[in-house]
């Protein structure tokens, strides 16, 4: 029972979140547009930082190479010259300049890869930005109709009442007329109180109607303007 009711109140939850989402899409990836560019802007000064520095350990590294074809020639010239000693540190300082160069080659390599992949990230990062704005410019088109929408619905609600009220009275024009179902009713107890056979037998002149008939007026009428044109 527990695990359904949680289940119930979850499925609720996640599709209460869902329709504030959509209600909200324009809104939601406004912010998330202005989430990415500023984080785009500060990848963007990274990679100018990370080309900063490799220019600068390449421009090192490009001295030191200078100080080691330099040192190598004096090396050289120390030893065809006896100067052995001198040769010696040389070559010490020579090692050195050596390492270093191997250690700024490494951190330039470093650099350079780092701020290719960078490079690349912000490239894709840039497209899927382009992407999104986009999305964004749909998203502010869909939520205008659905104001639109919004703003016609009363229009729409009249057009439903309208087809109900047609609805209504078609069906009490195609209904039973009331007068004919009481004439019908009263023919129907006539005929069970046995009214219409003295009905029947007055029309056929064996006594007095039972009720005034229109022919009857029309005869008494007809008679009394007889009488009065013989009397003038």
């Amino acid at each position: 029972m527990w695990k359904t009711v949680s289940a119930i109140f979850l499925g609720r939850a996640a599709r209460a979140e869902e329709r504030l989402e959509n209600d909200n899409a324009a809104l939601i990836i406004e912010q998330k547009v202005r989430e990415a560019t500023a984080g785009q802007d500060a990848a963007k000064r990274a990679l100018a930082s990370l080309i900063a520095r490799s220019n600068a350990d390449r421009k090192a590294l490009e001295g030191v190479e200078r100080r080691i074809a330099d040192l190598e020639t004096r090396t050289r010239a120390a030893l065809e010259a006896g100067k052995t000693t001198l040769a010696q540190d040389a070559a010490k300082l020579l090692a050195d300049l050596e390492n270093e160069r191997a250690v700024r080659q490494r951190t330039l390599a470093g650099a350079e890869e780092k701020a290719d992949r960078l490079r690349l990230a912000l490239e894709k990062t840039e497209r899927q930005l382009v992407d999104l704005r986009q999305g964004l410019i749909t998203a502010k088109a869909i939520e205008r109709e659905r104001v639109a929408m919004r703003n016609i619905k009363g229009d729409i609600s009249a057009n439903a009442a309208v087809r109900e009220g047609e609805d209504v009275l078609k069906r009490l024009l195609e209904s039973e007329d009331p007068i004919a179902e009481i004439d019908a009713l009263d023919e129907v107890e006539a005929q069970l109180s046995g009214d219409a056979v003295i009905d029947r037998l007055a029309d056929a002149g064996f006594g007095d109607a039972r009720k005034v008939r229109a022919e009857d007026v029309l005869a008494r009428l007809s008679g009394e303007n007889t009488t009065a044109d013989a009397s003038a």
